[in-house]
């Protein structure tokens, strides 16, 4: 990867948005419409269950990750081929690995996450996850695996990866996703830019939806915001998605004599698989606006640690956290408002008073204590420097 051009890119795109929209009025109607979400959680998920039910899809509430899992399994059965789409609470559930465990053919449909699995790559980055390996190690890696003589010329790269997949979206009778938001009046709203998660939600004849709860907002114009604000802070920042799809229901057909039929020519069952574990609880803390993330990716474009690691900073991993610069670009970019900053800097004081804390936090806080400075009894040139 190139990170002079990625920066370069990302900062491009990022004027040519500021020059066509008012982000900041963007920001601060995503900031309410999630901030109400979160607010108002059980009652938003009683309605959205009611009336998802009601518009033909079958819900099942996973109180915990683990119960969601099991009911994924339940519902693939005795298939063994499935066509998957990006998905962050995909990812939390740890679904490739539980497909490996029991022999599912489970195919990344996205080209990013495609190229990723290729090289057995777990990326941090929700958009670009294949944002690390040039189109020559691509291209060599598919090359290997599959035993092609395919170019590094990223228009080959793709077709090839196009072909290759269609027949999988063709025979898969099982297709599974996540969603951008759900509505409380009933509906999925997914964004796209590759038409991979149109196909994995049509084709097979079932399709199975997990969503966290925190996905939910009150009406289906709120869940548009919410991926109009994915679109214009994304990676691929400027336009607009080149897909978006709102669900109401399974596939069907009222054609024949008024009769409605579910499966015309999209998929004939859709299962919703709402999952709390933690979130309910954490909603309830004064780390709730975590819960306002989009997943747009936003915040780790010009992350310094990110670019250099590629390694995300985690707010509530002991160590994770600590990698933090401190720079306030997240907080500065981040399209529903959240403070990563100031969250951050909250979990660092818990850490610490938690005993938590990286071991050096504590040799300086010993060494202001006892010397007025981080660095101890200074004798001579200082060797070691700690940060914030």
């Amino acid at each position: 990867m190139n990170l002079d051009n990625v920066i370069k890119q990302t900062i491009e795109k990022r004027l040519a948005v500021a020059q066509k929209y008012d982000l900041e009025a963007l920001r601060e109607r995503l900031f309410k419409i999630k901030k109400t979400s979160i607010q108002n959680l059980t009652e938003l998920r009683q309605k959205a269950v009611a009336n998802l039910v009601r518009n033909g899809f079958t819900v099942f509430e996973a109180k915990d990750n683990e119960a969601a899992i099991q009911h994924v399994v339940q519902l693939v059965g005795q298939e063994k081929l499935i066509v998957k789409a990006k998905s962050n609470m995909l990812k939390e559930l740890e679904i490739n690995e539980l497909a490996t465990k029991k022999g599912w053919m489970m195919y990344e449909t996205d080209t990013g996450d495609f190229i990723a699995s290729l090289f057995h790559f777990h990326s941090d980055h929700p958009i670009s996850p294949a944002m690390s390996f040039s189109k020559k190690e691509i291209a060599q890696k598919i090359n290997e695996q599959y035993q092609t003589k395919l170019s590094d010329d990223p228009h080959e790269i793709v077709d090839w990866i196009r072909n290759f997949l269609r027949e999988k979206f063709f025979r898969a009778r099982i297709g599974i996703c996540g969603a951008n938001a759900i509505s409380a009046e009933g509906q999925i709203i997914l964004v796209e830019n590759e038409g991979n998660l149109s196909l994995v939600t049509r084709l097979p004849q079932k399709t199975i939806i997990v969503a966290g709860i925190e996905k939910i907002v009150p009406h289906v114009e709120d869940g548009l915001q919410v991926i109009n604000c994915a679109s214009l802070f994304s990676s691929t920042a400027g336009k607009w998605a080149g897909y978006v799809s709102v669900i109401g229901s399974p596939s069907k057909t009222a054609d024949i004599e008024r009769e409605v039929i579910f499966g015309a020519q999209g998929a004939r069952e859709v299962h919703v698989i709402l999952v709390d574990d933690w979130r309910s609880e954490f909603a309830k803390t004064e780390f709730a606006p975590m819960l306002y993330c989009i997943n747009c990716g936003a915040c780790l474009d010009l992350c310094p640690v990110f670019l250099t690691s590629m390694e995300a900073v985690k707010v509530l991993d002991e160590k994770k956290n600590a990698n933090c610069a401190t720079c306030k670009y997240c907080t500065q970019i981040c399209p529903a408002k959240i403070d990563w900053y100031k969250l951050t800097k909250m979990a660092r004081e818990k850490f610490q008073s938690e005993g938590k804390a990286p071991p050096k936090t504590y040799e300086m806080l010993k060494n202001i204590r006892e010397h007025g400075n981080p660095f101890g009894k200074v004798t001579g040139e200082i060797k070691e420097l700690y940060c914030c």
